[in-house]
């Protein structure tokens, strides 16, 4: 490393000669100034440059820097310089960070920033005591500069940056990481729910004489870590709702008690400035905090065209404070990040074993926790009156994780730790010995027998045969546990793999290749597969995947695996597709389409659109009801043609077990959040997500509008969106199912309703076509002369391989049709449904004419589910194009500062 200090430009270091080295440090203690070509700073092998003034920070000390790179495409890893002037970046790329501070002699030109289009992370930084210029939108393309809405720091804002004393921002960039309004002059605190549908984690509006008290603090619909409200003129007290950041409120007039969540931490003395220069009557208390910690793996999802399921250690729970570096862990665990202030926090993290000791240095209380989720283990339990103490281990400090049954007696939890738990049993059990218990922690069970008249001591199971997880032991006193198995293995000593399939990928009529995905272990002896009386032969078998060639065939069958001495068996779960595939309605005639036999999919004539060929393309002047679609804030989609209206959402997802009984419901329609929009020449997408906070799952959905007609391609089954189309798209990640052998439906509504009546008023009638063994199926919704089409794809992604599927009708009446689509086991299912209505070639323009003719509305509603892919299509008759996105054009302003 190279490392210089103290430079005076005139006579300790030469700007004009190449520094080739690696790492660069210079403290300058005057101005540059001569221009220094870039190439002399940073040459081929520097990785880090960083120059600043020496202590204290002098804004007079700076650089002109010329780039000389120009012309021969240089890629650097980034830097930290002190500028008088912004320079070009020119042929230069940069993957890293680039950190410009600007000095107090800034020449307030910001034209070159067109040049940074190819830097990963640039930030700009500036004299506090120096009013600087706005950055001119111009110079910034979206296209460049998607990655610096990262951070908007506005640090010296001045007097003028207001609306009558008002903040002057409605919406903040959904994408934004940090944002700061410092040194300004407005005289209330914003609306917090700007940081509603935003990534950010660090604000400030520090310096802005800011009256008034504070409002509540929304904790659960912003990501805000730390919020600094320093140097203004608050008053009033802090609610608890704040313990949920870590808040800097130094010197301001708030007074009453402090929250205890902040006061357990004012030992700390970094802390307690955060709280200095107001009249706080418990600034002085020193009450240790009572911490309740938790230790759980998680992984995270990274979305770029495939899904990676990265490790996490997740430290949760009560009280666990605001700064990660002042808790230590042994064995160790690095670089914990806040995701929310003194209750989550999370790193990077290779699954093991391990028992780690944590260490609260604040308050020097000392934990104990286990991210592996292993089941509780007992050791002895003795018992004082109704008291039982219960040693073991990996237990819980949170009484609301434990659950201790015995005897069909609950036993009221008083302390718990990692290694002991007391309780007090409700009632005294009418039999004394042999009681039939269990100790739950969490999700994590472990049973037990227990005797009230002695003391219990509990031999562990032999580790060598019973590992979790393969199996579980269960404890009886005086001898050696007994293994009890998971559902993937069986055997007296969980040896030997239970197999199931989870998904099929199934041939043709005329066989081939057959593809399973599922459990079959690492011991494969004397495998064998069927497909109904069928063996397949060419046999290859991996712990997760079967694959084999099947002879030629017809309809469903069961699938039946055996290996290891094992048989399992899935009921008509191999269905051959249909060699020639059917069109809806045979394309209506020769004259309007041609069936592609291959897909099912018609090939309208000229003229003729529609997925049966049914609808005639007239142009604009021939008139014809008009149609308006809106997407709404819980995620549904409204198509309204004159007086009548269709509506498609998303109801539930449901888990069914293998009989195909549901055991779990999630309602979806009303629990929507809006995360980003998107807006292009070809399409504009709202996206919308929430979390199932039962099992930590994720359902994203998709809604976009396309503008331009596209070729899309979904499970290896081709199709062409139409302009107007609105394409819905579903994702179901990490679902965790209670037993392997389960599986998911999603369930979608589609519903007609009218307010009128005419000559054109018909009573609804609605039908379906849904069979296994073709790749499309369809229903149909007729009303008042005016047609919804859907169209299900029996295909699915899932795990990123296309799978089959299925489609089930759970419901239908005249105004309504409730579809499941039926999502075989998966841990990222992705399905793709479009919709579109027609006016029937039986409407009437004008009640007072008997003319027959078909208009076509550029309206489709696409939606696609990680797993599954659904098509339900259609068109409406329109005179004018006119689709009115309003939920989209409203989120799409989010991204807009002040429009």
């Amino acid at each position: 490393m190279f490392l210089i200090r103290h430079i005076k430009s005139c006579n300790g270091f030469n700007y004009n000669q190449p520094t080739n080295v690696e790492q660069l440090y210079i403290e300058l203690n005057s101005k540059v100034q001569e221009p220094v070509l870039l190439s002399n700073l940073i040459g081929d092998r520097t990785r880090i440059l960083e120059v600043k003034s020496e202590y204290p920070l002098n804004y007079n000390y700076n650089f002109i820097i010329n780039n000389d790179y120009v012309g021969e495409s240089k890629t650097i890893y980034g830097f930290s310089l002190p500028v008088r002037r912004i320079f070009s970046m020119e042929d230069v790329f940069c993957n890293g960070h680039i950190s410009l501070t600007l000095g107090t002699d800034f020449d307030n030109n910001f034209n070159n920033l067109t040049t940074y289009s190819n830097v990963a992370y640039l930030s700009l930084y500036g004299d506090p005591t120096k009013t600087y210029p706005l950055v001119p939108i111009q110079v910034l393309p979206n296209r460049a500069f998607s990655k610096l809405l990262d951070y908007f720091l506005l640090t010296n804002v001045g007097p003028v940056f207001n609306i009558n004393g008002q903040f002057p921002l409605k919406r903040l960039p959904p994408n934004l990481k940090s944002f700061s309004f410092e040194n300004g002059k407005i005289e209330l605190l914003p609306d917090f729910s700007i940081f509603r549908n935003t990534s950010i984690v660090n604000s400030s509006f520090k310096g802005n004489s800011i009256v008034g008290t504070l409002p509540k603090w929304e904790e659960n619909v912003n990501k805000i870590v730390n919020l600094n409200l320093e140097g203004n003129n608050l008053m009033g007290s802090i609610d608890k709702s704040y313990c949920s950041v870590l808040l800097n409120v130094k010197d301001n007039q708030l007074n009453g008690s402090l929250p205890d969540c902040y006061v357990c931490n004012l030992k700390d003395p970094a802390f307690i400035l955060n709280f200095e220069g107001n009249n706080f009557n418990n600034i002085d208390d020193r009450t240790d905090c009572k911490i309740i910690p938790n230790l759980k793996i998680t992984y995270e999802q990274m979305i770029n065209k495939q899904f990676l399921k990265i490790p996490k250690v997740r430290l949760y729970g009560l009280n666990i404070g605001y700064d990660q570096n002042k808790i230590i862990y042994e064995p160790n665990i690095y670089n914990f990040e806040i995701i929310k202030a003194n209750s989550i926090m999370e790193a990077y993290y290779s699954p093991e074993r391990l028992i780690h000791k944590i260490n609260f240095t604040i308050s020097n209380q000392i934990f104990w926790a286990s991210p592996d989720p292993y089941p509780p283990q007992i050791f002895n339990i003795t018992k004082i009156g109704e008291q039982l103490t219960i040693s073991g281990q990996y237990f819980s400090y949170d009484p609301s994780f434990v659950r201790i049954i015995v005897g069909g007696i609950s036993c009221i939890v008083e302390n718990t730790q990692f290694y002991f738990i007391q309780c007090q049993l409700s009632t005294v059990p009418t039999q004394f010995k042999n009681l039939s218990s269990t100790i739950r922690i969490d999700e994590l069970e472990t049973k037990f027998n227990y005797d009230l008249e002695d003391e219990n001591l509990y031999s562990q199971c032999d580790p060598t045969f019973c590992s979790y997880p393969k199996g579980q032991c269960n404890y009886y006193y005086g001898n050696i546990g007994k293994c009890d198995c998971n559902s993937e293995w069986t055997g007296q000593i969980c040896s030997t793999p239970n197999q199931y399939v989870s998904s099929v990928l199934s041939t043709d009529e005329n066989g081939g290749f057959v593809q399973m995905n599922g459990w079959f272990g690492d011991i494969h002896e004397n495998s064998k597969v069927f497909i109904g009386d069928n063996e397949c032969s060419s046999l290859l078998i991996s712990t997760y995947s079967l694959n084999c060639v099947i002879n030629a065939g017809k309809g469903s069958h069961d699938i039946t695996v055996v290996q290891n001495g094992i048989e399992w068996v899935g009921a008509k779960m191999y269905t051959y597709i249909s060699i020639e595939q059917s069109c809806l309605n045979n394309c209506t005639s020769e004259s309007n389409g041609i069936c592609n036999t291959s897909t099912g999919n018609c090939l309208c004539k000229s003229n003729w659109m529609g997925i049966d060929c049914s609808t005639q393309v007239l142009n604009p002047n021939e008139g014809g009801p008009k149609s308006n679609s809106t997407v709404n804030p819980d995620g549904s989609t409204t198509v309204v043609n004159e007086n009548t209206s269709y509506n498609i959402y998303i109801t539930s997802l449901l888990e069914l077990n293998i009989n195909s009984e549901p055991i779990k419901e999630y309602p979806l329609e009303t629990n929507w959040i809006v995360n980003n929009t998107n807006d292009n020449e070809y399409n504009s997408t709202v996206s919308f997500s929430q979390t199932l906070k039962e099992i930590d799952c994720q359902v994203v959905l998709l809604v976009q509008e396309i503008k331009k007609e596209s070729n899309y391609s979904f499970a290896g089954i081709d199709f062409k969106l139409e302009p107007g189309s609105i394409k819905v798209s579903v994702s179901i990640t990490n679902y965790r199912y209670q037993s392997p052998l389960n599986t998911l439906q999603l369930q979608m509504i589609s519903n007609v309703s009218s307010n009128t009546i005419d000559c054109n008023t018909k009573s609804t009638e609605s039908t379906t076509s849904l069979f296994d063994n073709q790749l499309l199926n369809y229903i149909t919704i007729r009303k008042d002369n005016k047609v919804l089409y859907g169209r299900f794809i029996n295909r699915a992604m899932l795990d990123e391989r296309p799978r089959t599927i299925t489609t089930s009708l759970i419901s239908n009446t005249n105004e309504s049709i409730t579809i499941g689509i039926n999502i075989p086991h998966c841990n990222q299912c992705h399905i793709d449904p479009d919709f579109s209505v027609l006016v029937s070639p039986d409407f009437k323009s004008n009640c007072e004419s008997s003319s027959k003719k078909s208009y076509i509305i550029p309206v489709a509603i696409v939606a696609s589910v990680v797993g599954v892919a659904l098509i339900i299509g259609g068109t409406f008759a329109v005179y004018k194009r006119r689709i009115e996105l309003k939920y989209i054009k409203k989120v799409i302003r989010l991204s807009k500062l002040n429009k």
